[in-house]
This record gives C-alpha cells, sequence and structure tokens, in this order.
C-alpha cells in the first residue's frame, strides 16, 4: 500500500492543549470568585506606619497588608453608600 503524503502540518502540531499546564496566577485564579489585578500606589509615611500598627496589634501574624488594605476599602464603601440611599 502507497501512503499519501498529507503535506507539512507544522513545527507546533505535535503541542497537544490538554498536555500543557498553565502555572501563572491568573490562570490558577480562574476558578475562584475574583481575579486580583495588581496595580500600585503610594501613601504617606504616616499612614503606612498605621497599616503596620493595626497589622501588629489587630490581626493574626498570617494577616497580609492586602487583606487589611481591602477590608477597609470595601468599609468605606459600604459606609459611603449607605449614606446615599
Amino acid at each position: 500500500m502507497v501512503q499519501k503524503n498529507k503535506g507539512s502540518l507544522g513545527v507546533l502540531s505535535g503541542l497537544s492543549l490538554e498536555d500543557t499546564q498553565e502555572t501563572s496566577k491568573e490562570v490558577k485564579n480562574l476558578g475562584s470568585k475574583e481575579l486580583k489585578i495588581k496595580r500600585s500606589y503610594s501613601l504617606p509615611e504616616s499612614t503606612i506606619k498605621k497599616l503596620s500598627e493595626l497589622k501588629l496589634y489587630h490581626y493574626s501574624t498570617s494577616t497580609s497588608l492586602e487583606e487589611i488594605v481591602n477590608e477597609a476599602i470595601l468599609e468605606l464603601f459600604k459606609k459611603k453608600n449607605s449614606k446615599e440611599v
């Protein structure tokens, strides 16, 4: 039997999408509630000191500054929106 040449399949033809493993945080977080977006903000030194003091005296050692800032923003948002109604 003579096999017909099907032509060139290209360099990437041997790769299978099912075999690839994604390692980025964004891909890993796809199943979570909300994706995180990195932003950078500048704060006064006095605010940073207050934030550090909050973490030291009012939160467990495993709590990140990100979690404290997120909680503060959510509380402020809730407070500002409740006054408008």
